[in-house]
């Protein structure tokens, strides 16, 4: 899922997500989320905006289908005092509904539907328009319109709502508590991760400071035990550490104050694949790669790739208890693994159905008793007063009720204005007269009976054929809310991408004339692609525009897992035609390396290689990166996203993912004199060795892996220049991959065509290549004229 806010304000420098989030949707003192200031039911919040130009442009925070649209007419965007929209209020009639299909993890459930309500807009853009009427696309970021009048104030009412099925597939529940007796999901995996700690959990101390992560930590005598269940946090940002604890309280979960910051917390991420070495060597049954998966996620995910983690392996952390800072032992499997894709209890997310009424005033037993105490009268205004202590929990409750936008139930919803209760004194009861304009208004302003038949529509390229099915399209009467600004918040930790959100950023060029065409290379690589940006932190706009950009010129945008060779004309230096079998499909077929066979070994990368145009496209491989002789400058020639190239590179991925034993060879054997002097047979050092290179290419799980691997543990510092989009960072990308620039108005332009689909930017950097290439493959409805200045 890509998401992003209805706003595109600028970010601070440093400005957090959350905090950046919070400045364009905080809540307001009229129209909050989840009751109104009549303690009405209301679905979403009004945004305020005010200004021209961009500060009062309104956009979609997620690609879609408009599903209904209603611009203003003539004298509506001024009307007279005694107009409908006018009269309580003012409120702008311009709205756009929108259905977001998209995805947030593998298999069925993560293919999910949720519904976008952008109500009381002023002027609508035409794209909106030809996206109602064409069934185009409306990409994420698109101005929709300007900002109007929402309850006599300048801005605009959104909500997001989904049906029951969808609440399942995106919470991972209809209701309740997490269950603590089993982890959470991990086909659906994003976020911070979470540990819940029972009662009796041991704590350590160790000397230095310094976990003890060898076998001989089984022996260790706890140095005491918690006394009561903990809830902790394990939580990644900008390569750093932090773990934080809470505890139970009644019905909350309060954190435990601390100002300690262990001093292995910094620049964590930066050295977890060297850790992940070095206890995988003490636990020969344990590869690199999943115990990676272990200081990443708390437990083994990617299961069918790796065989089990040892049950003696430990996973320590320091974390805060109430009797002090301990050492934890957290892969103990009576401690319980989540994310936040599991929306735990303890982080305050609770579902509230509980309303016996369906006449629009909150009646939720629950709400009242959160915000009044037993035993006190519940008046309207006794809890109103008391909502704004409760904003924060109000924020996290998901509310299943109707939609307030209904004009076959005005009567049912509103008719309660007419009557005298303690929700509606005497003084504001409304007289038949001017109830009979207030019910006009919510006619003109309702649109559910509009989008009920349209709901199901297909139209558009919002999802792949096959997957047309694995979609819940429909509606209900009841329908579940969430807090606008806390579901963009949460699934903008997701970045799980779905087929069309992939093929957008990965191939966004016209179809190609031969080989795989752009949905067979998604369906090939998306699940692996979104598994290795997952795993290893790719998790950003920014790292994740980087990684897929320089990829798709290493791999000719998915088509060429494994470098091709060409023969070469030397006296020209030019390179001719491609070599058939240094295609994929020759080691797909033959499931062996090209050249394993004498018929089929050739020079070529022994010497510097040309293009068609004579640039020159590589140098030679032979005696670099460990390589042997002339024979593994083929053997070992680039393969996967990133194009692992050599024998020392190949080498430390097999033994990264376990495959090849760290006593079968010597390290550096590149330094071994003979090595050097290129007499194989004089080496003393052992070569590692290794026959079947190909299975980096024709698998794609390992195929993306080892190139996310790559960037990970053997180019660490490549992070560091992914912290911002331009030229320069490209540049420093491109140079830490391949020690130069190869290629590098390629990059710089798949890097950027990436970041516009990925990122919060408002308008591509090639915006005129954009427009007539981009929108035109994916049928897209969007403004050519860019947004208003």
């Amino acid at each position: 899922m890509l998401i992003s806010p209805p706003s595109l304000h600028h970010r601070q420098q440093q400005q957090s997500d959350a905090d950046w989030l919070a400045s364009i949707l905080p809540d307001p003192s009229v129209g909050r989320y989840p009751l109104s200031t009549g303690f009405e039911w209301h679905g979403g919040i009004h945004v305020l905006l005010n200004g021209s130009g961009e500060a009062n442009t309104v956009r979609a925070i997620a690609s879609g289908n408009v599903i209904h649209f209603r611009d203003c007419g003539p004298g509506e965007l001024r009307p007279e005092p005694d107009s409908p929209i006018a009269r309580f209020g003012l409120n702008s009639p311009g709205c756009v509904v929108m259905r977001h299909e998209t995805e947030i993890g593998a298999g069925p459930d993560g293919h999910v539907v949720f519904f976008s309500v952008y109500q009381h807009l002023a002027n609508l853009k035409p794209a909106v328009r030809d996206a109602f009427k064409t069934g185009k696309l409306l990409p994420r970021k698109q101005a929709l319109g300007q900002s109007g009048y929402a309850g006599g104030k300048a801005g605009f009412h959104f909500e997001i709502f989904c049906n029951s099925e969808n609440l399942r597939r995106l919470t991972g529940r209809t209701g309740g508590l997490l269950p603590l007796t089993q982890h959470g999901r991990d086909n659906i995996l994003f976020g911070d991760i979470h540990f819940y700690l029972p009662a009796a959990t041991p704590l350590y101390r160790f000397a230095n400071e310094q976990a003890d992560w060898s076998p001989r930590h089984a022996s260790l005598r706890p140095a005491s035990h918690t006394d009561r269940p903990l809830f902790v946090t394990l939580q990644f940002d900008k390569g750093n550490i932090s773990l934080y604890t809470r505890q139970q309280q009644g019905q909350h979960y309060p954190l435990l104050p601390d100002t300690h910051r262990p001093a292995y917390w910094h620049n964590y991420e930066a050295g977890m694949a060297k850790l992940a070495g070095k206890i995988a060597d003490q636990y020969p049954a344990a590869s690199a790669s999943a115990v990676y998966e272990l200081l990443r996620f708390g437990r083994l995910v990617a299961r069918e790739q790796h065989s089990a983690l040892p049950a003696q392996l430990p996973h320590w952390h320091q974390i805060n208890t109430p009797t002090g800072w301990h050492w934890v032992n957290l892969a103990s499997n009576d401690i319980k693994k989540y994310s936040d894709a599991d929306f735990p209890h303890w982080l305050g997310w609770t579902w509230i159905d509980d309303d016996p009424s369906d006449d629009g005033l909150c009646q939720s037993p629950t709400l009242h008793g959160w915000l009044l105490p037993p035993g006190q009268p519940k008046t309207r205004d006794s809890l109103l007063a008391a909502i704004p202590a409760q904003q924060a929990r109000l924020s996290r409750t998901i509310c299943r009720f109707p939609t307030e936008w209904d004009s076959n139930k005005v009567d049912a919803r509103y008719g309660w204005v007419r009557q005298e209760s303690a929700f509606n004194p005497k003084s504001e009861v409304m007289s038949a007269a001017d109830y009979r304009v207030y019910k006009i208004k919510i006619e003109m302003l309702s649109f559910w009976q509009q989008i009920l038949p349209r709901s199901m529509v297909q139209a558009g390229k919002s999802c792949y054929q096959e997957e047309r099915n694995l979609y819940d399209r429909s509606l209900e009467d009841h329908i579940w809310h969430f807090h606008p600004r806390e579901f963009i918040q949460v699934f903008r930790k997701c970045k799980w991408l779905s087929s069309v959100e992939m093929e957008m950023a990965v191939l966004p060029e016209a179809k190609p004339k031969q080989g795989p065409n752009a949905e067979e290379q998604i369906r090939r690589y998306k699940i692996p692609l979104n598994l290795a940006m997952r795993k290893y932190l790719i998790d950003t706009g920014l790292r994740c525009s980087h990684f897929i950009g320089q990829g798709c010129v290493e791999s000719n945008a998915l088509k060429s897992m494994v470098e091709t060779a060409q023969y070469q004309d030397y006296v020209l230096k030019i390179g001719k035609r491609y070599i058939d079998e240094s295609l994929i499909y020759y080691e797909m077929k033959e499931k062996d390396w090209w050249g394993s066979k004498q018929k089929d070994r050739v020079d070529i990368f022994n010497h510097t290689r040309y293009t068609t145009t004579g640039t020159i496209s590589g140098n030679s491989y032979a005696w670099r990166n460990g390589n042997i002789d002339t024979i593994d400058a083929q053997k070992f020639r680039g393969r996967g996203f990133k194009q692992l190239t050599g024998r020392s590179n190949y080498a430390q991925y097999w033994r990264y993912r376990g495959w090849l034993a760290k006593s079968s060879f010597d390290e550096y054997w590149w330094d071994d004199p003979a090595y050097k002097n290129r007499q194989p047979e004089k080496m003393k050092r052992r070569p590692a060795i290794i026959n079947n290179p190909h299975i980096i290419a024709i698998d794609p799980y390992n195929c993306i892996d080892s190139g996310a691997y790559f960037i990970t543990a053997e180019r660490p510092q490549i992070k560091l220049h992914m912290q911002s989009m331009n030229d320069n960072s490209i540049i420093e990308v491109s140079r830490a991959i391949n020690g130069g620039i190869y290629a590098k108005e390629q990059r710089i332009k798949q890097s950027y065509r990436a970041y516009h689909v990925l990122g919060d930017e408002i308008e591509p950097k090639d915006k005129k290549e954009y427009l007539s290439k981009y929108v035109e493959r994916f049928t897209l409805a969007i403004e050519k004229q860019g947004h208003e200045k």
